[in-house]
């Protein structure tokens, strides 16, 4: 299906798989679904629902110019697009499946690699080899020193650290044997993997820092997919969002974004710059219960990128408010959970998946088998416990069956609740009914799952807000034309 799906069973959870860990993992993600299907409920008619649902079964990125470009917003970037997270509706864009580069914004998919591969406490110890140009943006480090993958996804996200980008995709891509460039070229093909599960077309990165080379490339559709994918992500968002952070060993790092400083509504975001993309941001923010994404992609400096960004944010929450009661039927940002692929590779016995694609063309090629990772279980203090990894086994109908028992199961509790509220035929019962279903099971299942970071409500994006824009430094000034952020 699309975003709304959350299977991640053996990505996350490193257990032996039997037939009642495939439904305890389910059941467990059937209620994630539960609640953030009261979410959107609350947010949507059911009209509104069922177009929102079209969308994201329809599996296709949005075709180049079918959704509105907002000429009176007057933005300079040459390349946008302001889509609602949670739905994926275009409120509006330009040019934005055209394949071009993103500098820094590379640095999201590492960072979403990193936390599937490995927990947050893995120790990683630089080396010569991922030192860089004096050209980039670093962290800072020197070889030979010791980090946990934790300090050094906030020394790749908020300073733009390609040393950290290079420390972690060596680290995490290595196997015995391996030099440093076969270790990250092994942590490039599990992005890359994960991109073509998402459906991402417009997508192929060939490092890990968005360092400009030819035929590195996404979109601004992709990235905006990638960002609510990430958004997900209660430790990435997190990261994204810290205005500064202090590793262990006494490294002090700042975020390149400065309008986490002056836009509070804005939780997380990354920042852009190489000769080829020129100035890229990426931001979501949130309002009560809406998030919005803009992508920017190549932008005018010193500040026109960042007023563009925020423009565009605010006009997302403009259009989302206009709607009220009504559907929304333009085009929608689409991608599907990466995981979804490996969860059905592990039950059918199979390692092929064939979804439609606008071209025509499979979204997830022939692979030898799923991945398998250690389990990640991400806390608030962004701590994280180790076992084993999982390997696949079982026989083909089991994801069926328990999807269908899960399903059953999901449901059942929902009418109880439900009937329990009341029996109020209204969206808002209903989701009430789904929600408490959802935190059953997933209390009962896999207790531990960090809450939800609360936002402020309130518009400071208006345009023409009291912004100071000029005041907003160039995240790379003390740095050469070619640097990154």
């Amino acid at each position: 299906m699309g975003g709304f799906i959350c299977f991640s069973p053996y990505r996350d959870i490193g257990i032996e798989r039997t037939l009642q860990t495939d439904i305890d993992i389910l059941l467990y993600h059937l209620g994630g679904l539960a609640d953030r299907f009261a979410r959107i409920t609350h947010m949507l008619t059911r009209r509104q629902l069922m177009a929102t649902g079209v969308g994201v079964l329809l599996g296709s990125t949005i075709e180049s110019g079918a959704a509105q470009e907002a000429e009176e917003l007057q933005i300079n970037s040459t390349r946008y697009i302001a889509t609602n997270a949670e739905t994926g509706a275009i409120f509006a864009q330009r040019d934005a499946n055209e394949q071009v580069a993103i500098a820094s914004l590379t640095k999201i998919f590492t960072a979403m690699e990193a936390v599937n591969l490995a927990p947050l406490d893995t120790i990683i110890v630089t080396t010569e080899d991922d030192m860089v140009s004096s050209e980039a943006t670093v962290m800072g480090f020197g070889p030979g020193e010791s980090f946990t993958l934790e300090e050094l996804i906030f020394g790749m996200l908020l300073p733009s650290g390609n040393d950290a980008a290079q420390a972690i995709a060596r680290a995490l891509g290595a196997e015995e044997g391996d030099d440093a460039d076969t270790a990250v070229q092994r942590f490039m093909d599990l992005v890359n993997q994960r991109v073509q599960d998402m459906g991402l077309q417009n997508t192929h990165l060939l490092n890990p820092d968005g360092w400009g080379v030819d035929g590195h490339y996404s979109s601004a559709a992709d990235v905006a997919a990638f960002m609510a994918y990430a958004s997900h992500n209660d430790f990435v968002l997190q990261v994204m969002g810290t205005k500064s952070f202090t590793t262990s060993n006494g490294y002090t790092v700042t975020n390149t974004n400065k309008v986490l400083t002056s836009a509070p509504s804005v939780i997380g975001g990354k920042t852009g710059y190489d000769d080829d993309a020129g100035y890229c941001l990426v931001q979501i923010a949130q309002r009560e219960d809406t998030r919005i994404i803009a992508v920017t992609l190549d932008g005018i400096a010193p500040d026109d990128w960042y007023n563009d960004n925020l423009v565009l944010l605010d006009y997302g929450f403009e259009q989302q408010d206009a709607l009220g009661t009504k559907a929304f039927t333009g085009e929608f940002v689409t991608w599907t959970n990466p995981d979804t692929a490996v969860f059905l590779q592990a039950g059918t016995g199979s390692a092929s998946i064939i979804g439609n694609a606008t071209s025509g063309e499979s979204v997830v090629q022939e692979v030898d088998k799923p991945l398998t990772v250690p389990e990640r279980v991400t806390t608030e203090n962004a701590t994280t416990t180790a076992t084993d990894s999982v390997s696949f086994s079982g026989r083909k109908s089991s994801a069926l069956l328990t999807g269908i028992g899960g399903a059953v199961m999901v449901g059942t509790m929902a009418a109880s609740r439900w009937r329990d509220l009341g029996g109020d035929a209204s969206m808002e019962s209903l989701g009430a009914g789904f929600s408490a279903a959802g935190h059953s099971l997933k209390n009962a299942v896999l207790p531990g799952k960090a809450p939800s970071r609360s936002k402020e409500a309130g518009s400071d994006l208006m345009v023409g807000a009291d912004v100071p824009l000029d005041d907003l430094p160039n995240p790379d000034e003390q740095s050469d034309t070619h640097n990154q952020a």
